[in-house]
């Protein structure tokens, strides 16, 4: 199986007694600093709020004293349903990280399918959430048990807060006084929040990276390419609508070796057969999803909160900060 630039991928079919093959994948992470507890919290957060097909992990194991000498989890194959569709149906009371206790069996190395979820607010600083065992939940003023909902705090006053911390953050990185547009970007919410495309915005799931190197198809003979499962949660996490909304320009409008150009993702493609995959797409994604997916005010809205919860501590970022408001 192809891998990813994160992790590499295992396909493993396991014969039972009966005969019968079970299909799995290993996971292995090319990093030290990726948090498998992580990423099997949003996958397991999808399975219980959702209905889209996601893999279901049976074994985790963190050390690396092991045949494969690497830290590793494993996962089953299985659908996908109408994924854009049901992120959206899927609110949290604010924006935030999902996190559980996982609850190790240190024999078995078997997740406990009854741990309870765990939210962070965006608003949390990144501490070292390293302990023995496996990653939990940091201990944060922020941390809660999550609770679905109407939003608690408005995207525009989620923003401002998010600028506020990431310039403190910043420049004490830094330690320069390069300005990094936070006030520029104040000025843009402040704007769009006039404009009332904040108006009613919910926090929904988002799964951050949403591209055909994370969608496993059945390529078997008989399958004509069907989806099985989406993979690769680690950057999941509940967000404004918008930020569920990006378009898969991949399915219609596939720029080979180039980053495709979302300021044309509602062209019509001049290919008849691309037109009727837009068109399939757009009917499973619903309303909500073309309310907001097309709108160049929402785009650049994605870039603020991308900007707001990552920073900007390269020439290259400020870079495309800068583009973004000359647009």
């Amino acid at each position: 199986m192809s891998s990813g630039g994160f992790n590499r991928v295992i396909g493993l079919d396991v014969k039972r007694p009966n005969d019968i093959e079970t299909p799995y994948i290993v996971r292995i992470p090319r990093y030290e600093m990726s948090d498998i507890a992580n990423e099997n919290a949003s996958l397991r957060f999808v399975r219980e709020y959702t209905t889209i097909s996601v893999p279901r992990v049976v074994a985790i194991n963190e050390p690396t004293d092991n045949p494969l000498e690497a830290r590793y989890s494993v996962q089953t194959r299985g659908p996908v349903g109408f994924v854009y569709r049901q992120l959206l149906n899927v609110r949290s009371e604010t924006p935030s990280r999902i996190y559980y206790l996982p609850g190790l069996d240190q024999k078995a190395r078997h997740i406990s399918p009854s741990a309870p979820f765990f939210v962070e607010h965006l608003q949390a600083k990144f501490p070292d959430r390293s302990r023995a065992g496996i990653p939990g939940p940091p201990k944060s003023k922020f941390l809660a048990p999550f609770k679905p909902g109407p939003p608690s705090q408005s995207t525009a006053d989620v923003l401002k807060a998010l600028f506020a911390a990431a310039e403190v953050r910043e420049k004490k990185k830094t330690k320069s006084d390069i300005a990094f547009c936070w006030e520029e970007f104040r000025e843009m919410t402040a704007e769009l929040q006039a404009d009332g495309r904040f108006k009613s915005m919910c926090f929904t799931l988002t799964h951050g990276d949403l591209h055909p190197r994370n969608i496993l198809l059945n390529l078997s003979p008989d399958s004509h390419g069907s989806p099985m499962s989406v993979l690769d949660w680690n950057e999941g996490l509940f967000a404004p609508a918008f930020m569920a909304c990006k378009p898969p320009m991949w399915l219609w409008a596939r720029a080979n070796e180039e980053e495709e150009d979302e300021r044309h993702a509602n062209d019509v493609p001049s290919n008849p057969e691309n037109r009727e995959i837009k068109e399939i797409f757009e009917q499973a994604a619903g309303s909500t999803y073309l309310q907001l997916v097309y709108q160049p005010q929402y785009r650049l809205a994605e870039r603020l909160v991308v900007f707001a919860i990552n920073g900007m501590n390269t020439t290259e970022h400020l870079q495309e900060a800068i583009d973004m408001l000359d647009e």
